[in-house]
């Protein structure tokens, strides 16, 4: 067998086009288009994946409520590390999710995020570590971080803007999101075995609580008055841009948490190590 051969069968070398055995091993998304389309079944274990998004609140991070809820629920720990908004516990709560079960590290300088970061996914402690990066990292640092996501068996996920995407990435996933007509758009960049990108639009958890706040209330009107352009009238948003409004699914009403409980989040600081 010639070197370049025996290269090709380390399993950490793969090529386009060459799509993997399938495989069950992954951790499931909740959403089963994205799970027919992911060669694991569902976020890798053991290896990074790139969320590429330039805005907060489009539905990035309720695409991973329902591994969240899954693996706090089976009572693992998930860590966050450096993210753009402290984690709303009754929110979480009410989606399924266990605030106990959540290590929240807050870094002071984004060096210290990419050094807690690796350590957390190399120990193997915790099943998911989620991590909120700029979009000035080097390939390197990338590395490091899938790396240790191999060492540990730990679901690594870097947050990145969607400029990232013009370059190289050790990501075993990339993902590029964007919101489109109410829903979540996610692009497929790059998968193992798979050549081109795809398409897939979901409808996650946030979408459908941003629905119920675009419904007609009491005493406004469920038509659109006939001159709409007439300044002050009223206007459905999905309506008013000529847009089919999505079917729903069952909505859970939101858990509602008394105010004299107080859900803790597990925080850690890891400083800067001794060089």
């Amino acid at each position: 067998m010639s070197t370049l051969q025996e290269l090709f069968q380390r399993s950490a070398v793969w090529r386009i086009g060459d799509r993997p055995p399938p495989r069950t091993d992954g951790l499931a998304t909740g959403f089963t288009s994205l799970d027919r389309e992911l060669p694991d079944g569902g976020w890798p274990r053991g290896a990074l994946t790139e969320l590429l998004c330039d805005h907060t609140g489009i539905g990035e991070l309720a695409l991973m409520l329902p591994a969240l809820a899954r693996l706090t629920g089976e009572g693992e720990t998930v860590a966050w590390v450096a993210p753009p908004h402290m984690p709303y516990a009754p929110r979480l709560t009410a989606d399924g999710v266990e605030p106990q079960r959540l290590l929240l590290v807050q870094p002071e300088k984004p060096a210290v995020a990419l050094w807690a970061a690796e350590r957390i996914l190399r120990d193997g402690a915790c099943a998911m570590a989620v991590l909120w990066l700029g979009a000035q990292v080097d390939y390197a640092a990338l590395r490091r971080l899938q790396l240790a996501a191999a060492h540990g068996n730990c679901a690594g996920f870097v947050y990145r803007p969607r400029a990232a995407a013009r370059t190289a990435s050790p990501a075993a996933l990339r993902l590029e999101l964007n919101p489109v007509q109410g829903r979540l758009a996610v692009n497929l960049l790059k998968r193992r075995g798979f050549a081109t990108s795809r398409m897939l639009c979901l409808e996650t958890a946030s979408n459908r609580w941003a629905d119920l706040l675009t419904q007609p209330q009491v005493g406004m009107p469920e038509k659109v008055p006939q001159d709409a352009s007439q300044k002050g009238a009223w206007v459905p948003r999905a309506e008013s841009a000529g847009l089919e409004k999505p079917a729903l699914g069952p909505v859970r009403p939101p858990v509602t948490v008394p105010s004299s409980i107080k859900v803790p989040l597990v925080e850690r600081r890891y400083p800067l190590p001794e060089r």
